[in-house]
């Protein structure tokens, strides 16, 4: 075999090897695209679920105390004091127990197309942390109402799950039934109820429907 021969082979040898190697490393690759596309895909109904956006205040989130005599009782902020992800996280505070009917909450309302959640189920999660959180503890709730206000499905962890002491960040979720077909607007509550008292926060929220 001339010389010339000797390097077409170790040259097409070569060409071979790369060929399966970068074969055994695209294909586990493309299986996995693959694998992603074959499900439901999931719709982000939350705005600003990573509590990121804003500026001085969360942008879509709302806070709220009752009664606005209990006001002084609480604490809340959009704080970079403790955070699961990326800088912020939202946050309630509350030192000690004045009024015992009193709460406090974050809470964030979305307005959607009458009927199209029809028969889809919502899917509602949010990473909590925990210092010295006393009683019941708090509540992670979401409701779904039609056009005459009454609300006809709900993601809820009142009564089902106690959320309460101290912990680190821990992921919390919890699912509808499936919505009827006049759901319209959407509400979502992080609440310290009354007789509850300690430090909560709250990152990385979603509220999803599966397409």
């Amino acid at each position: 075999m001339s010389r010339i021969e000797k390097q077409n082979v170790k040259t097409d040898v070569l060409t071979r090897t790369v060929f399966i190697a970068i074969s055994l490393t695209i294909l586990p690759i493309l299986l996995s695209c693959e694998r992603k596309t074959t499900g439901p895909e999931a719709i982000e109904l939350l705005l600003n679920g990573q509590v990121e956006g804003g500026f001085f205040h969360p942008a879509y989130w709302s806070q709220y105390v009752y009664p606005f005599s209990a006001r002084y009782e609480y604490e809340l902020d959009w704080t970079q004091a403790e955070y699961q992800s990326s800088s912020h996280a939202l946050m309630i505070r509350r030192e000690g127990i004045g009024d015992p009917t009193a709460f406090a909450c974050w809470s964030q309302e979305i307005d959607v197309e009458t009927g199209s959640l029809t028969g889809k189920e919502l899917h509602f999660s949010a990473a909590v942390r925990l210092q010295n959180v006393s009683g019941e503890g708090i509540y992670l709730n979401a409701f779904a109402d039609n056009s005459a206000g009454e609300t006809v499905a709900s993601a809820v962890t009142q009564g089902t799950h106690t959320i309460t002491g101290w912990h680190a960040w821990t992921m919390y979720a919890v699912t509808s039934d499936p919505l009827p077909e006049d759901v319209c607007r959407l509400r979502i509550y992080l609440i310290m109820p009354g007789g509850v008292s300690g430090t909560v926060y709250f990152d990385d929220l979603s509220l999803t429907v599966e397409e």
